[in-house]
């Protein structure tokens, strides 16, 4: 895989650049590592997806196109309400196992951290003829995705995702340095998983589960994150009380260890 030295140098200081962010500001992490992204690799939009494996087919069962892989969590960049409408109804037809060729082209490769150009996976004719690229990204303009993933652990995957308009395709450029990016950043990954719930935990987060747990991830006290959440104490308590049992820890140290731990993830 060749890398221009200026790109290297590029990446890895924008790994630098993830690993100064605190624990409790993963939203801030994940929209800088959009901008940087976007910018070094030429993009209309960043998106990120978590997904996670549900269950394998059953022997004498209908196949299931995503192997069991499904969405539990999607984020951009550049967003506006008709961008978000039609990106959730893309994730609740891939979450019903509908998916697109590109979709299941990146659960059959599962299990490596990787990277491809849209024609490496799925042929002109299938892209071109399929109901993502009709219903949802021909209305937003975009003609020409990039996706890579992240393997975390074995049910859980982290995917980044780039869009382009029709005037230029992506190239190997671009794909090598997306894929130099995954390679070299577990911890923001990892992290962008515990922040919503989907690593370590019982039970996926809820949205205001998010915010208060960012929150809980600072020297904030109580009522001051109710304060900031616009909600009583009791709540901003009880939500305390409900993000520790959902990961298994008795206090907020318990749970700024689980994003101090470090190894081979």
């Amino acid at each position: 895989m060749y890398i221009r030295l200026r790109d290297l140098r590029a990446i890895e200081g924008l790994w630098r650049e993830l690993g100064e962010f605190p624990a409790g500001a993963s939203d801030q992490a994940r929209e800088h590592c959009f901008c940087a992204l976007a910018q070094l690799i030429g993009a209309d939009n960043v998106f990120w997806v978590a997904a996670s494996l549900e269950k394998s087919p059953q022997p004498g069962q209908p196949g299931d196109p995503l192997r069991g892989w499904r969405v539990r969590a999607f984020r951009h960049l550049y967003h506006d309400a008709h961008k978000d409408r039609l990106l959730a109804a893309i994730a609740r037809y891939v979450g019903a196992g509908l998916p697109d060729p590109h979709s299941e082209a990146m659960a059959a490769t599962a299990g490596v951290t990787r990277a491809f150009l849209r024609q490496e996976i799925v042929d002109d004719r299938a892209w071109q003829h399929s109901w993502i690229v009709n219903e949802a990204l021909r209305p937003l303009g975009i003609a020409d995705r990039l996706v890579g993933a992240r393997t975390v652990d074995a049910v859980t995957e982290s995917y980044i995702g780039l869009d382009r308009g029709p005037s230029q395709t992506f190239g190997t450029r671009e794909r090598n340095l997306l894929r130099l990016f995954l390679a070299g950043a577990p911890q923001f990954h990892r992290d962008a998983l515990l922040a919503h719930g989907l690593l370590g935990c019982a039970k996926p987060l809820s949205l205001r589960e998010q915010q208060a747990l960012q929150l809980l991830l600072t020297d904030m006290n109580e009522r001051q994150i109710a304060a900031e959440m616009g909600i009583g104490w009791r709540t901003a308590h009880q939500h305390a009380v409900t993000i520790f049992r959902k990961f298994g820890v008795k206090s907020r140290t318990g749970l700024m260890a689980l994003w101090l731990e470090r190894g081979p993830h």
